[in-house]
């Protein structure tokens, strides 16, 4: 499994200068049809998630990569990983970006650009992201490093980060991206 980047400007150049074949984000999944995980996420604006839509299209020749259906488009905050949601939901609604297009070890992802989530603890691996798409298998990294340098300075657009969501979803192989179940809400402060 590959290592975990503690920013994007270490990631890009890791999947430019990558020789080994990217990872199956699926092979790291459960097998049992009745998992679940569970966790605190965000939703980017409807105008972002069409352009995602949009990059999506130029990444739908590959049949390896499960694009993200327009539902479980989500920025995540905290599960197992992520940011202090506790001191989080103290603050005011704030702006994300939703800028260039990269790519981890077995994702292809939008960064996300919101000052306020670097405001608060969290590891230092949380890295801020759209998932775009997911590699379903190991493949070689250049077919994909070909589409992902002509979309890298893609920008998807901006919103206002005014409510966070507890969610429960499915997370076996064959059913992680299936809608997911809002278990609690929290607007930020107002």
């Amino acid at each position: 499994m590959g290592e975990w980047f503690t920013s994007f400007d270490d990631a890009w150049p890791h999947f430019l200068a990558r020789e080994e074949p990217l990872e199956s984000f699926h092979e790291k999944l459960p097998e049992d049809p009745e998992a679940v995980g569970e966790g605190w996420l965000f939703v980017p604006p409807d105008e972002v998630r069409d352009a995602a839509a949009e990059v999506q299209e130029r990444l739908a020749r590959f049949d390896w990569l499960a694009l993200t259906p327009r539902h479980f488009l989500h920025v995540w905050v905290a599960g197992t990983h992520g940011v202090d949601v506790d001191e989080l939901a103290t603050r005011p609604p704030f702006p994300a970006a939703y800028a260039r297009v990269a790519c981890f070890h077995d994702a292809v992802v939008a960064e996300v650009e919101a000052p306020e989530l670097a405001g608060v603890p969290a590891p230092p691996t949380y890295l801020p992201h759209l998932t775009l798409a997911y590699v379903r298998e190991p493949v070689p990294p250049e077919p994909l490093r070909a589409v992902l340098r002509a979309l890298r300075e893609q920008r998807l657009g901006t919103g206002t980060v005014d409510e966070l969501l507890r969610v429960r979803f499915p997370f076996a192989r064959s059913t992680v991206l299936e809608p997911w179940t809002v278990v609690e809400r929290r607007p930020l402060r107002r």
